[in-house]
């Protein structure tokens, strides 16, 4: 009579070696002694063909004791070692490549809750302050280029603009602003 391991995935806790080997559920794995099967911890699969857990690969998530991962959407990242997604807050993009980590825009540049790319604003409109979203400027305001980013300016004197405008226009002889840079 000799004693046999058990196959891999399968264990036995009989401490006398005389009980049969009962095989592990799935999302779990033995130890290396074989006397038990421990669940596959957050941020890990049971790998089929080796019956280990693994790693979650890079954009992937596993809650733990699971025979896959789950990728992130759009505008998530992973977080809490690989266990969960969450979406990037505005004024934030995912940074793609391994969705690991959220970015914060550019200045004159903005995002919304859950995106994965900022986008610029254009003529008449200026990020706002949580770089959210892009405003139009306000009456008396036009959009200008400042260190290559929009911003709201405000009209020069003798000019003005009705709101949302990419330049002032000016008040030719005869004609007044009603107010000053309006």
């Amino acid at each position: 009579l000799e004693c046999n391991r058990c196959p891999s995935d399968w264990f036995s806790n009989d401490p006398d070696g005389a009980a049969a080997c009962v095989e592990c559920a799935e999302g779990s794995a033995t130890n290396t002694e074989r006397s038990s099967c421990d669940a596959c911890l957050p941020g890990q699969f049971e790998e089929d063909a080796t019956h280990t857990c693994e790693a979650c690969p890079d954009k992937w998530v596993s809650a733990g004791g699971l025979t896959a991962c789950a990728e992130c959407a759009t505008g998530e990242v992973t977080v809490s070692g690989k266990a969960a997604c969450q979406k990037c807050a505005p004024g934030t993009h995912a940074l793609v490549d391994d969705r690991s980590s959220c970015r914060n825009c550019p200045s004159g540049w903005v995002a919304g809750f859950g995106n994965d790319e900022c986008k610029q604003c254009t003529g008449g409109k200026a990020a706002n302050d949580e770089r959210s979203t892009c405003r139009a400027c306000t009456a008396g305001e036009y959009g200008a280029a400042v260190n290559g980013t929009l911003a709201c300016k405000s009209c020069p004197q003798h000019y003005y603009s009705s709101g949302g405008a990419a330049n002032c226009t000016y008040c030719h002889g005869g004609f007044v602003t009603n107010e000053f840079n309006s």
